[in-house]
């Protein structure tokens, strides 16, 4: 017979003959205990727990059983459990440590390293719950002190189930968890200028800029709206979350006179798991004028 360490094993005994039920004692360990009646002229006696072997003997009327041997097996437990989290380089963040759970809201393309501490333990499986119900597995490699780790790049979200096997009990334990991305968001631009009200002369923009992780670029770009060609002029940015910018047209642009143009912004975040995101702002319009007709403006006007 076989039960488990700190599981209880219940003992299911049939008398026959002229043996006497509520004489019937389970013998071990140099002491003897009364087996309980219960329906159909059975008897059972619960072992409360067993942490080691146990031989043993039924007596009743000056008649004992054969010798019975109980083996106890040792269970895989799990005792402690971590996770690092490595967060992307690009996000400028430290890394963080979880204890005592598997699940966590991350950031996407976070290096996520698990520590299982265990007993009696042979293997540990790692399972990642598909769409569709289809399961993906792998060992966990062992380590020192009976420690097993893993190391996964998550960049969706996952669930997932840590399996605890040994030569004797096959997934005996069970551990379920969830680890939910967040995303890298678009970069929000917005921009305010006075170019309604400049007929000639240098254009003035005033621009705010928000991202969830940082932006790395900033451009303006001038469309031709008869050919189509574009001239882009870089403005300089910080890599940080949020900032105001200040920009006068057409500083680091190449117009041709008597041209119309459209005008808008480009503001790229530092996305570096999927490349960075664009976000463009409203369209402005704007006429180089020739010099010519600077003239005759001038001349209307007064």
């Amino acid at each position: 017979m076989e039960t488990v360490e700190d599981a209880s094993f219940k003992l299911v005994i049939r008398t026959v003959g002229e043996l006497i039920p509520e004489n019937v004692r389970v013998v071990y360990g140099g002491n003897s205990y009364y087996a309980v009646p219960g329906e159909d002229g059975l008897l059972s006696y619960v072992f409360e727990f067993p942490q080691e072997d146990i031989e043993f003997y039924m007596e009743g009327n000056s008649v004992n059983s054969k010798l019975y041997f109980l083996k106890v097996l040792s269970a895989p437990k799990i005792t402690d459990f971590s996770m690092e989290l490595k967060y992307p380089a690009y996000l400028n963040k430290t890394s963080d440590t979880i204890n005592n759970t598997g699940n966590a809201i991350i950031p996407i393309g976070t290096e996520v390293t698990w520590f299982v501490a265990s007993q009696n333990t042979k293997t540990l499986d790692f399972t990642i719950n598909g769409n569709k119900g289809e399961a993906k597995g792998e060992k966990m490699v062992s380590a020192d002190n009976g420690r097993f780790v893993l190391s996964k790049k998550i960049l969706k979200n996952t669930a997932y189930e840590i399996r605890s096997s040994n030569e004797h009990l096959k997934e005996f334990e069970t551990l379920s968890y969830q680890l939910e991305v967040v995303t890298d968001e678009y970069p929000k631009i917005f921009v305010q200028s006075d170019i309604d009200s400049v007929s000639r002369g240098p254009v003035q923009f005033l621009g705010q800029l928000t991202d969830d992780y940082g932006i790395s670029r900033l451009q303006i770009v001038a469309k031709d709206i008869e050919s189509g060609q574009q001239s882009i002029g870089r403005i300089n940015t910080q890599d940080s979350d949020f900032e105001e910018f200040f920009y006068v047209f057409p500083e680091g642009i190449l117009l041709e006179e008597g041209r119309t143009y459209e005008l808008y912004f480009e503001v790229f975040d530092n996305d570096a798991i999927k490349g960075p995101k664009k976000t463009v702002s409203q369209t402005f319009r704007y006429r180089n004028k020739t010099i010519q007709e600077e003239e005759e403006e001038i001349l209307f006007t007064l």
